[in-house]
């Protein structure tokens, strides 16, 4: 009788250790994540969620224009040509740090 009320209570205590144990990893994690991302917004950054599964990336691999899912070759062959075209672009020199700095041992005006 002793013994079954023992061993049930040690059951009971275990099972609470473990619940105290998981919800302190789950509030572990919450804190973190919720940390990382007010983190990257004070630095000025939108905080990138990103969720990849093997299944989700084969079905991107699916979309038109792309390589077919399972390596499969392109349902529409012209569509991916026709996303590398030249653009065009006009240059613009940037002036380097160097030439606003005055040399050392040189005084300003």
């Amino acid at each position: 009788m002793i013994q079954t009320f023992l061993i049930r209570l040690l059951r009971l205590v275990m099972f609470a250790a473990g619940l105290v144990l998981a919800v302190g990893v789950l509030l572990f994690g919450l804190v973190l994540a919720i940390g990382v991302v007010l983190w990257s917004l004070l630095r000025g950054r939108r905080p990138a969620f990103v969720m990849r599964t093997p299944l989700r990336d084969a079905f991107q691999r699916m979309r038109p224009g792309q390589t077919g899912g399972f390596g499969m070759p392109p349902r529409h062959p012209g569509r991916a040509q026709a996303d590398s075209e030249v653009i065009d672009v006009e240059v613009r020199e940037v002036p380097e740090l160097r030439q606003a700095v005055p040399p050392p041992g040189t005084t300003r005006d």
